[in-house]
């Protein structure tokens, strides 16, 4: 679900000083993305909007997220308009986040 040796890499990487704040931009363009999902005019803007969730997703470690965004986009694409509930990728994500929440002490410690 999370892939703690990424979340790790991306501390070092940014400082322990910025990574709240990474944390919470990620936080911020996931939900926005997710609220564009649920009125997303066409196949092509979920793909898209997926494409980037997607990229957040991984960066940060998002793995489950990650998976859900590629099945996403694949679906979209072949079954074309109104294809796409974003439920199951909220859900996803809700629990992503409340893992991530609660044992980012204990893995980054």
């Amino acid at each position: 679900m999370i892939d703690w040796d990424r979340i790790a890499q991306l501390r070092r990487d940014i400082g322990e000083d910025d990574f709240d704040e990474v944390i919470d931009i990620f936080v911020d363009e996931v939900e926005g993305i997710i609220d564009r999902l649920r009125d997303a005019a066409s196949p092509e803007q979920i793909a898209d909007d997926l494409h980037s969730l997607k990229g957040s997703a991984s960066n940060l470690g998002f793995s489950a997220v990650t998976q859900a965004c590629t099945a996403g986009a694949a679906q979209a694409l072949r079954d074309g308009e109104g294809c796409f509930d974003p439920t199951e990728l909220l859900q996803t994500y809700e629990v992503s986040k409340a893992h991530f929440l609660d044992g980012i002490a204990a893995h980054l410690s």
